[in-house]
């Protein structure tokens, strides 16, 4: 069994129940993005240098991811994490959080997004249905992993088929 699909078993199995959008929430959601970027494969033109974290809009996290992602690396790479309101400022990114409060710009981030290989995270509902590829949402206290597969598909990511089967698959 390899290191990374361990981990992410333990992280699923070990996952305390949360509560609405505190703190522990988002230590778990953190935990779950970071994890996720273990089982994502990108086109070999942006699998070289740092692996981008961004996260567009407000910053639910806090200094959580900070912590999560703190002198890491996935795949031999370093782990960076950018912040910014502007999508265009996060064009570097391989992994984009997209803030619940950005939901009524979606359809236009993800158009700016277009061609680009970049796994878009949200933790809202709709995410995956309105075409973000990731959604990490809480259902009976527990995030749920949901997975837009023709969107992940469409940026030319590659997502194991490991993750898949722990994730809810939309179309």
């Amino acid at each position: 069994m390899q290191r990374p699909f361990l981990a992410w078993i333990v992280l699923m199995f070990s996952v305390l129940p949360v509560h609405g959008e505190s703190a522990q929430e988002y230590e778990v959601k953190a935990a779950f993005l970071y994890n996720l970027a273990k089982f994502v494969e990108w086109p070999d033109a942006q699998s070289k240098g740092p692996l981008v974290f961004g996260i567009l809009g407000p910053d639910p996290f806090g200094e959580i991811l900070d912590r999560v992602v703190d002198h890491k690396v996935i795949g031999g790479r370093p782990v960076m994490l950018k912040r910014s309101a502007d999508v265009s400022q996060l064009a570097d990114c391989q992994v984009l959080f997209v803030s619940a409060s950005e939901g009524k710009r979606l359809k236009q981030i993800l158009k700016d997004l277009d061609g680009r290989s970049v796994l878009t995270v949200g933790d809202n509902d709709e995410f995956v249905r309105s075409g973000g590829a990731v959604a990490l949402v809480l259902e009976q206290n527990r995030v749920v992993l949901e997975i837009n597969v023709d969107r992940a598909a469409k940026a030319k990511l590659k997502i194991s088929s490991r993750a898949l089967e722990v994730a809810r698959i939309v179309h």
